[in-house]
């Protein structure tokens, strides 16, 4: 297992209660957390008051050198953040 300081989460549909929560638990696990959304929850400054990187839109620069994507069941198979993830080998 990777280190976790060195590990690189990034959740698709950040902004729902679920990922929301999964996000915060790993951002005070010390992993490194960012995530995209299109709405504006609550929950969005939270996760940037504890060190999430948060993008408002879903974007395939928005993929870079992540470990590991997390996406909500929402997000659609053609998602441009899916789609870069897999042309990178990212692990989804």
């Amino acid at each position: 297992m990777r280190n976790k300081k060195n590990l690189k989460v990034h959740f698709i549909g950040i902004g729902g209660i679920g990922m929301s929560s999964l996000a915060l638990f790993l951002l005070k696990n010390n992993y490194q957390v960012s995530g995209s959304d299109i709405g504006n929850d609550p929950s969005i400054y939270k996760l940037k008051k504890n060190g999430c990187v948060f993008f408002n839109k879903h974007s395939n620069e928005n993929i870079t050198d992540q470990n590991l994507i997390i996406y909500s069941s929402a997000i659609k198979s053609n998602n441009p953040e899916i789609v870069q993830a897999k042309n990178k080998n990212i692990e989804i």
